[in-house]
Order: structure tokens, then C-alpha cells, then sequence
């Protein structure tokens, strides 16, 4: 259901208004918006019940499973899946594991798809401690207020990376644990993002999800694969990001037929230095503050990524 391209929304069984009237949209002025916008928003938190109480009915996300949605209605059902606190386990069976039992007759679009495997990444990723961790105590521009918060995030990334099932993962229908569910839609996120520049998804968070994902898979080296012996990568870190591509297409086919004891060390710094060109592209005096904070990382986690002492 989150897959669809056309917009078939009259098909189900209920209406989401638009967070606001169309005079706020199409208001002249800015005192004008924000006259409007006074008396709007003592309806938000109606009609922001009014979502909850009509995506809360099971038989609408049954509904909305056997028809195409349009992007925006995929990204609203998914936001309330995975903000929703009731949210219950079977969600990751029937929708995370499968996915051609939700969607079997509707191509896949890469922006739906990418957003749907990045939520799911989220949802099984401590978010929080991988970025502490990785940034060494530095959180996107903030950092932990103590030492004890750092020492926290290192126990609690190193319990989440050490529980994971040993399987082939072309041969396993569901995941159970959360590393195993973060790791699968990690891959997931690579191979959507493998298609850009021919088919670009337009989503601003892009990159950020490949980030995150090649950090999920560099946490779950360091804890299960310290004992490798890195050898020296084909990889070349002087070349433009895309000249990897080749690599990581194969990194990706091999994590289809093989154990996860099969990947190796420098496969890992491979991705971080893939990833990291890919963030940099050709005009890196366009930089921002976020950009360059993962890159940073990235760098660091190249250099160094196998020593000892990061969680």
C-alpha cells in the first residue's frame, strides 16, 4: 500500500483534510496568512484527532492495502504507523518482511520505497546512540551533557548490535530482532539509492538515510566482526562517489547469497568512503553544517573504524 503511484484515495473508505483551508494556501499577504492562520489553528488539534481516529480503524489500513496510494497518502499512513504507540509487532510481519504480499499488483516508486525503508530503519535503530556513539559524543550539532549519558549510548549501541540471528538472508522470511530488521532495510536503502542520478527520489533526507544506513552496517561489523584481518580495499577513496557504484552492487549481491560472516572489514570501509563521496559530490564549497558533520564521521570511521574502544 505504500508503493502506489496513482492517486486512488477515493477508493478508501475515509477523507484526510488538509492540515488547513485553502484561503491559508492561497492568502495574498502575509497579514493575510497570518490572520487566517489565527483562526485556523483553533481547529488543528480537531483535525489532527480527526487523522488519528480514522487511520486507528483497522479496516482502513485494510483497505488502503488493496489500493494504490499517491505518495503523499503512503507518507501520511506510514508517519502514523511509526509514530503510533500501540503500534503492534505484526506491523514488521506483514508489511516489513513481505513486501510483495502488500503490494503484489503496483510497481514500486523509489520515493515511497525509500521512505518506507528508512522509517523501518528507524523504528529498529537506537538513532540516538549510533549518532552519539559515532560522533563521539556530538549528536548533529549538540552534544551529551555528560560522560555518563556517552557511556549509556556505548552500552546500550553495543546490546543492540549483539543481538542478531545468524542467517542467509536471501533465505529468511521475516526478522525477528531488531539489528537483523535494521540491517535488511539498510541494504534496502542502498540498492534505492544506487538508482540516483537516473531515477532520484527528490527526497531532501536522502542522503541522510544512506548515512545512517552504511553506520547500521559499520556497528554491526565492529561488534560481530572484530576479529577480520582488513585487507587492502580495490576501492580507490581519490575517486568521484559514483565510481563505486560498481562495488556497492556487488557488495549488495553478495549480502544476497551469503552469511553475514561473509562481509568483511574493508567492505565496510568501502561504504563509509562510498557514502562519504557521495555526500561530498562535485561542489563541496556548497557544504552545510549537516554535510559536514557525516562526513566528518565518515572520515573518522575510515581512519580508524576498527579500533578498539567505540562501544
Amino acid at each position: 500500500m505504500f508503493f502506489g503511484r496513482a492517486d486512488n484515495s477515493e477508493h478508501l473508505d475515509f477523507h484526510l483534510p488538509f492540515p488547513c483551508s485553502t484561503s491559508l494556501w492561497e492568502a495574498d499577504s502575509y497579514e493575510q496568512w497570518n490572520n487566517t492562520a489565527a483562526e485556523e489553528s483553533a481547529g488543528h488539534t480537531f483535525r489532527v484527532k480527526y487523522v488519528y481516529e480514522a487511520m486507528d480503524d483497522p479496516t482502513v489500513i485494510l483497505a488502503a492495502a488493496t489500493k494504490a496510494c499517491d505518495a503523499f497518502v503512503s507518507a501520511l499512513i506510514l508517519a502514523y504507523r511509526c509514530s503510533n504507540n500501540k503500534q503492534d509487532p505484526a506491523f514488521y510481519i506483514s508489511v516489513g518482511s513481505n513486501l510483495n504480499r502488500v503490494s503484489p499488483a503496483v510497481k514500486p516508486h523509489n520515493r515511497t520505497q525509500l521512505s518506507y525503508h528508512f522509517a523501518m530503519l528507524c523504528q529498529s535503530t537506537p538513532i540516538r546512540e549510533l549518532l552519539a556513539v559515532t560522533g563521539e559524543t556530538w549528536i548533529v550539532g549538540g552534544r551529551l551533557d555528560t560522560n555518563d549519558q556517552y557511556v549509556q549510548a556505548k552500552v546500550g549501541l553495543r546490546a543492540w548490535a549483539s543481538k542478531h540471528n545468524d542467517f542467509t538472508s536471501s533465505m529468511r522470511a521475516d526478522y525477528d530482532v531488531p539489528i537483523d530488521r535494521a540491517i535488511n532495510h539498510s541494504l534496502k536503502i542502498l540498492k534505492v539509492a544506487l538508482k540516483r542520478p537516473e531515477e532520484p527520489t527528490g527526497l531532501l533526507f536522502e542522503d541522510w538515510a544512506v548515512y545512517l544506513a552504511v553506520l547500521v552496517l559499520w556497528a554491526h561489523l565492529y561488534v560481530n566482526a572484530r576479529n577480520q584481518v582488513s585487507e587492502t580495499s580495490a576501492f580507490d577513496p581519490q575517486l568521484h562517489a559514483y565510481a563505486g557504484d560498481e562495488f556497492v552492487r556487488t557488495f549488495l549481491r553478495t549480502c544476497g547469497e551469503a552469511s553475514w560472516h561473509h562481509i568483511s572489514a574493508q567492505d565496510v570501509t568501502a561504504l563509509l568512503q562510498w557514502t562519504k563521496g557521495r555526500i561530498v559530490g562535485p561542489s563541496p564549497q556548497h557544504f552545510g553544517g549537516l554535510s559536514d558533520s557525516a562526513t566528518g564521521v565518515l572520515g573518522k570511521l575510515v581512519m580508524k573504524g576498527g579500533e578498539d574502544g567505540w562501544f
